[in-house]
């Protein structure tokens, strides 16, 4: 069942010849220099002109990267948490998804998430250099530039799966093998060769074609080439959210971090695009300085103990110590094996009547890691 919509009176009618005619999306609920933000799930109270500050600062610095631009027309973000696919504007498979609607010159992102950056730079590149690219470079530039996936592979492997890949469609079946690539040759000859490839390739080029148009851009041989990239480590670009600026939380002695968080609109990385009854709320970052590697209880739930929902995520802040996490739903403990070394936490609160939320961290060291 989709989420209750409050403000049907603030609808934003559209019009596409391509969507069968007239459709509503959910109510704006908010918007900044780029980004018309909309959903249906409860708006009554909000804390967002932070967050898509933000989304607008990672819009310009991915434009910055890229060498474009940034958007002269508004992205309309749909956040649709259900995603039952029944709307004329919702993605195909219940997936999230950009959409230009060429009709009404119209950028469209829906995503189960309030924030979505790969989808976003999906957006950014489609204003900037058009619409009708290479799947492959499409999804392995988003990856890219918009997310925080590493990819590495045994020995001889990529240039096989590659090829393989391209044989069977222009849209690429592993993400991971299309960010590997992209990120390959905008380390190697940066951002200018990468959008003459992309200008140049035809949509629905196959290997021996990609090939070919590969080797009129760069110069180089692709077989060549893509054996090269095969013994890269590629790190997608963007940032950990809330490593840099979110508030520390202090440990209570080396072994323990024992703690009462609260936060509220105007806190370092404190926001809410609306709730949804006994799922969801605000969210919160916060740093932690995690002093000794080893495995970890963490512990976040309501400080009064009543069941409410709850989910606290403690990850990594670099490539570094990738994989260093743990999870806590529900006010129930999770074991997670954490190395030395920066994280944040990121707290889901549950719905409140204010743009508020309070929790009870622990963080206690059980032992030596028992993962090798």
């Amino acid at each position: 069942m989709r989420a209750l919509v409050l403000f049907s009176s603030l609808a934003f009618v559209l019009a596409s010849a391509g969507c069968n005619g007239d459709f509503e999306l959910p109510p704006e609920i908010g918007s900044s220099k780029y980004l018309i933000f909309h959903t249906d799930v409860d708006a009554s109270v909000v804390c967002m002109d932070d967050f898509l500050a933000r989304e607008d600062q990672f819009i310009e610095r991915t434009a910055m990267i890229l060498g474009v631009e940034p958007p002269t027309e508004p992205i309309h973000f749909v956040w649709d948490l259900e995603q039952s696919g029944r709307e004329p504007w919702a993605c195909n498979d219940n997936s999230n998804c950009f959409k230009y609607l060429a009709d009404e010159d119209l950028s469209l992102v829906v995503s189960q998430s309030p924030t979505n950056h790969h989808e976003l730079v999906h957006a950014l590149d489609a204003q900037a250099l058009g619409t009708n690219a290479h799947r492959t470079l499409e999804e392995g530039l988003a990856e890219y530039l918009g997310s925080l996936q590493t990819s590495v592979f045994p020995q001889d492997f990529f240039p096989a799966a590659f090829t393989s890949m391209l044989d069977k469609s222009p849209i690429p079946s592993d993400y991971s093998l299309a960010m590997h690539f992209v990120g390959s040759v905008f380390a190697l000859y940066g951002s200018d060769k990468f959008k003459e490839l992309r200008a140049r390739m035809p949509a629905t080029a196959r290997s021996s074609e990609f090939s070919a148009v590969f080797e009129s851009v760069y110069g180089q041989r692709f077989d060549t080439s893509i054996n090269a990239f095969g013994a890269n480590q590629v790190y997608a670009i963007d940032r950990f959210p809330g490593c840099e600026d979110g508030t520390e939380l202090v440990w209570s002695n080396e072994k323990l971090l024992d703690v009462s968080v609260y936060g509220s609109c105007g806190d370092p990385w404190f926001f809410g695009a609306g709730s949804v009854k006994g799922r969801i709320g605000f969210f919160g970052y916060y740093v932690v300085q995690v002093p000794l590697e080893g495995e970890y209880e963490l512990t976040v739930g309501p400080e009064d103990g009543a069941p409410a929902p709850f989910r606290g995520f403690l990850s990594a802040c670099s490539f570094d110590i990738l994989g260093s996490q743990a999870l806590s739903l529900n006010g129930k403990p999770g074991v997670g094996q954490l190395k030395s070394g920066t994280h944040t936490l990121l707290i889901a609160f549950p719905p409140q009547s204010e743009a508020r939320g309070a929790a009870k961290v622990r963080l206690e060291y059980i032992g030596p890691s028992s993962q090798p």
